[in-house]
């Protein structure tokens, strides 16, 4: 808010990714006076959520599934080639800037520490809120992004054994169950809702499925004047 008055913005529509759902929802709630609508890029994940069943079937995935792929010396060797093999272990490609801004670079060039201390992330995501939505008094926008099919996945992972197919299907559909339950509670917002489901999206929705997000972003603000 303090930005907003510093730089004179009246009714601004406020976009935020993940879990930056937790401020569009404050402003939503405390401050709609003051903002023209909200947009969540994947971003309605909030201490609703009970992650019970989830988090106990997740930790029966495969081990290949369960840890993410560690760079090599090589893929840190420099920014560029630790871009790139994020690209290809996320199958999207975020801005070398993005990777810059995380990590100091070492005097030879290659890709060093994490420049944000852990705690920080940390104490982010501890922070629960469970967001009334019904409060929300301003137009949103929110675009859910869901994970790749278990067929998808079963084939990227390579997974041949029949009870380990079991376990992802079951995972995609709790995944899929929480994602509906969360269409639900922002369905309620006192404003006007739209939601844009993304099948087989990234989380990062704004890159996997970039020419639909402006889209209907573009519409979305068109429909505010």
């Amino acid at each position: 808010m303090r930005v907003f008055e510093a730089l004179g913005l009246a009714s601004p529509v406020v976009a935020g990714h993940s879990v930056a759902g937790n401020e569009l929802s404050e402003l939503g709630i405390h401050h709609y006076d003051r903002i023209g609508g909200l947009v969540y890029l994947d971003a309605l994940n909030d201490a609703g959520d009970d992650w019970t069943d989830y988090d106990a079937l997740s930790a029966k995935l495969p081990e290949s599934m369960r840890k993410p792929p560690s760079p090599s010396t090589s893929d840190l060797k420099s920014f560029a080639t630790y871009r790139d093999w994020r690209t290809r272990t996320q199958g999207i490609a975020i801005p070398e800037a993005e990777w810059r801004n995380d990590f100091a670079e070492n005097p030879d060039g290659s890709v060093g520490e994490r420049i944000t201390p852990a705690f920080v992330p940390q104490a982010i995501m501890a922070v629960g809120y469970a967001h009334d939505y019904d409060q929300i008094r301003v137009p949103v926008l929110a675009f859910v992004g869901y994970p790749p099919l278990p067929q998808d996945q079963i084939r990227q992972a390579h997974i041949t054994e029949p009870a380990e197919r079991v376990i992802i299907e079951a995972v995609f559909g709790t995944s899929v169950g929480m994602i509906k339950n969360r269409i639900k509670r922002i369905e309620r917002a006192g404003g006007s809702t739209r939601v844009i489901e993304l099948w087989d999206a990234n989380h990062f929705v704004f890159l996997s499925n970039e020419a639909e997000v402006l889209r209907e972003m573009r519409a979305f603000l068109a429909s505010l004047h």
